[in-house]
């Protein structure tokens, strides 16, 4: 889209948040169904989708706006990184393919508690 809207003079923005305090865990969908292949890792699942385990670790969201407004202001185009671990995410995106970015996740001393790997299925 910005190469698209360059010759009109428009300039384009791509936001990449980090860990912000979001409405993002309000509404979370019910318990699993009882014959669920991930009723094995209920309680953790359950307790990602309230948000378990980021507390302290989100940004306020007048930190990102305040921070954004100073891009745009500045004149920013592209890419801009803002928010909490932000810069985390633009060298995992810069140096990891994308393929690989869900199996770092372990090796980086993210959360590697619960989750599907509780389960006895495996995909094929």
């Amino acid at each position: 889209m910005r190469l698209e809207l360059k010759p009109f003079g428009v300039k384009v923005v791509t936001v990449i948040t980090g860990a912000t305090q979001t409405n993002t865990f309000v509404n979370t969908p019910p318990n699993l169904p009882d014959n669920s292949i991930y009723a094995p890792a209920e309680k953790e699942i359950s307790d990602r989708q309230q948000g378990r385990g980021v507390e302290g670790r989100l940004g306020k969201p007048e930190d990102l706006a305040r921070e954004l407004a100073g891009d745009v202001l500045r004149g920013a185009t592209g890419k801009v990184f803002r928010g909490k671990y932000s810069t985390f995410t633009k060298l995992l995106s810069t140096y990891f393919p994308s393929s690989m970015q869900v199996s770092k996740r372990i090796h980086l001393g993210l959360p590697r508690n619960g989750g599907p790997d509780k389960t006895s299925w495996h995909p094929s």
